[in-house]
């Protein structure tokens, strides 16, 4: 690279935060440069054991760490002389890393390597893109992987008028790239090519997707977008998510693209992921499903093991008490089970909601009902609303986590109990998040009326509103105004 998005000031000011070890979530660069919720760009992805990595382009290191955790060895190049000293500083005594100071497009790696990481580059990069791809390749071993991330010029989210680094001005998109534009560049030199469609921004993203798993019809309650450049918005861009799922344009239209090149096919591929960066470490565990017919749950930092190890011994509990559940298996940092073919609960009561079918949807809160009431004893004492105590409540006995089958509702995701909850709390949950996957189910069956299906009062709503929340501000533990300490 021949030039420095950041002027020498801004530099200066990323490294004393990095020095002091503290740094708002606010600041658009340095959540960049320096958070580790830039990791989810790949800490989904299939990594090799005992690879060797080859990073280009490493800024401040907010990758580096990532793929020295899953590699054998990194050598990372960044010409900008104060990034690397910061980059070394950050990960000194590190042996299985190499930084070298040096132009990426006179830079000769003296060996191949297994996998190349080009992540946020090209957007700055001063030279011909294809000619960059063409050299890099010809440093790749045999079975090596090309992984090319680039902001997408067509992006959803540039469409409402939303701005960053490289794109200061609305709808100004020219120093962005597009998906044919990557055809182009790498086309000529890889017969294996897949794009993952990430989103909804490279700072924060929350989900992955691809051609061969995409929403049935909403993305709106996982992705959830959010404005770091204070930018002209003529839009929400989640308003215009569902149109993107019904016109099959996601592909075409997603913020950010993850481009895997090969000259073969890969042993294991990803075709969707749910990340979880947002919930802190000890809940940082992304959902992974792949094409081979499974599906992981993985612990990305060893303080989430223990709540995934309780999540499958909650599921082992419910299905001891006869309700079906997910089949899950710990090995090692992650929970592998079965693809489960069913239908998701919540699609099932959309397609019901666009039939008309108002008593099959009660009947589901109805089953959803009796579950909860036999997946725990139950107390003899009643809450002020006269729902009885359960035991140990497992409150994520919602739509969102279950599939439905002939068989019944199979549950997954248990991550959370409560003692001595409310049956109703747990309805409460059932209906507020089904409404919000769902709101034209509102339309069949306003809200109200479910409320008084489920025997939610007003004032048990209200209060199992307020527990909601709380319950929120626990479990979710970062805000745009908190000062988070850096990973290094």
């Amino acid at each position: 690279m021949t030039g420095d998005s950041l002027h020498t000031s801004e530099n200066e000011r990323i490294i004393r935060m990095m020095h002091e070890g503290t740094w708002e979530m606010s600041d658009p660069s340095a959540a960049y440069h320096l958070s580790d919720f830039r990791h989810a760009l790949l800490n989904w992805y299939p990594f090799a054991q005992d690879i060797t990595v080859l990073e280009l382009g490493t800024g401040f290191g907010a990758m580096t760490g990532l793929l020295l955790e899953r590699s054998e060895h990194v050598d990372t190049v960044e010409i900008d002389k104060e990034r690397v000293q910061a980059v070394r500083e950050r990960f000194a005594g590190n042996d299985h890393l190499c930084v070298y100071e040096a132009d990426i497009r006179t830079f000769i790696p003296v060996k191949t390597y297994d996998c190349i990481v080009i992540t946020d580059l090209l957007e700055e990069y001063a030279g011909d893109p294809a000619e960059l791809i063409r050299r890099y390749t010809g440093y790749l071993k045999e079975n090596g992987t090309l992984l090319l991330g680039f902001r997408n010029r067509n992006g959803v989210k540039y469409r409402c008028g939303a701005l960053d680094e490289y794109v200061t001005e609305a709808s100004d998109t020219s120093r962005l790239y597009s998906r044919e534009d990557a055809d182009r560049i790498t086309q000529p030199y890889y017969a294996y090519r897949k794009y993952y469609y990430l989103m909804p921004d490279v700072r924060f993203l929350q989900g992955v997707y691809t051609d061969q798993y995409l929403p049935k019809y909403t993305m709106r309650d996982r992705i959830i977008p959010v404005d770091y450049f204070h930018s002209p918005l003529t839009m929400n861009e989640g308003d215009l998510y569902d149109e993107l799922i019904r016109d099959h344009t996601l592909g075409e239209y997603c913020n950010y693209y993850l481009l895997e090149c090969r000259h073969s096919t890969p042993e294991r591929q990803v075709i969707t992921a749910s990340l979880s960066m947002d919930r802190g470490r000890d809940r940082a565990i992304p959902t992974i499903l792949y094409a081979d017919g499974t599906a992981e749950k993985k612990a990305l930092y060893p303080e989430a093991v223990t709540v995934l190890q309780r999540s499958c011994t909650n599921l082992e509990e419910l299905r001891k008490r006869g309700l079906l559940t997910v089949p899950q298996t710990m090995h090692d940092n992650s929970a592998v089970m079965p693809l489960i073919k069913e239908q998701q609960l919540t699609d099932c009561i959309q397609d019901l909601c666009q039939e008309g079918q108002r008593e099959a949807i009660l009947q589901i809160f109805t089953q959803m009902e009796r579950n909860i009431r036999q997946s725990s004893e139950v107390t003899e004492e009643y809450d002020r609303f006269g729902s009885p105590l359960l035991v140990k409540g497992y409150i994520d006995m919602i739509p969102y986590n279950a599939f439905i089958s002939q068989a019944g509702i199979r549950y997954y995701d248990q991550e959370f109990t409560e003692e001595k909850c409310p049956v109703g709390y747990i309805m409460f949950r059932a209906v507020f998040y089904t409404y919000i996957h769902i709101p034209e189910l509102g339309q069949l069956i306003p809200q109200a009326e479910m409320r008084k299906y489920c025997s939610l009062g007003e004032e048990a709503w209200n209060e199992y509103m307020s527990h909601e929340m709380a319950f929120l501000d626990r479990v979710r533990s970062w805000n745009f105004t908190d000062r988070i300490r850096i990973r290094r």
